[in-house]
């Protein structure tokens, strides 16, 4: 269920793109001349694209996570993103923001194990389990308060082939502009789930579109 969901989050995110490219598009002269007077794409002053989409790189940390279960302590799993924002105005964006976790980890969660019978232990233990590569969904609130510094907070959820949970994001980015609208950040995010939590760092490229307003 999880792999279908993440696939068909992909292909949306891919698809979309393209169409509001074409809805909020301008002539190539006119982008052009906007492109030049606002300086290697930073658009702190003067007209501003309202979309942005972003792909990410970088790596999941579990404190709680191992290998196995003999080998629990932190473990880094490699991950991917893509993100989506459209811009209220400089300062305010919604997001819809996508990870995908690539290896397989176990993680020791914050509920007691369950017997054959549904009864939970009463002796102290926790349960560890196994974490399948999992897909990430939020919709996040992005505030950027200073220019190129952006904070964000969210709710999703997490998919994975064994169990789904309910998450809670926040995050910071910073980024640096490029020619062309284009854009590199750098940033990290801590996810509050229902039985663990984990945080995130990583590098996005991103690219603003559409229609300056």
């Amino acid at each position: 269920m999880s792999q279908n969901a993440a696939a068909l989050a992909l292909v949306a995110m891919l698809a979309v793109a393209p169409a509001l490219v074409a809805e909020e598009g301008e002539p190539a002269a006119e982008a052009a001349e906007i492109g030049e007077s606002e300086g290697a794409g930073d658009q702190e002053g003067g007209p501003f694209k309202r979309h942005r989409i972003a792909f990410l790189t970088g790596n999941t940390i579990v404190p709680s996570g191992g290998e196995n279960e003999e080998r629990i302590g932190t473990v880094l799993v490699p991950t991917i993103g893509i993100d989506y924002e459209y811009w209220f105005s400089r300062k305010l964006a919604i997001g819809w923001y996508n990870d995908f976790t690539l290896s397989t980890f176990v993680v020791e969660t914050n509920r007691e194990p369950e017997d054959d019978h549904g009864a939970t232990s009463s002796d102290g233990e926790t349960e560890v389990v196994e974490r399948e590569p999992t897909f990430l969904t939020a919709v996040v609130i992005v505030w950027e308060p200073i220019h190129r510094l952006a904070f964000y907070t969210g709710g999703g959820r997490e998919f994975e082939a064994n169990e789904d949970f309910w998450v809670w994001k926040i995050g910071i980015e910073y980024g640096f502009p490029l020619p062309n609208d284009w854009d590199i950040a750098i940033g990290g995010a801590y996810d509050y789930k229902e039985v663990y939590d984990s945080f995130g760092v990583g590098v996005s490229f991103g690219k603003r579109f559409g229609r300056p307003r």
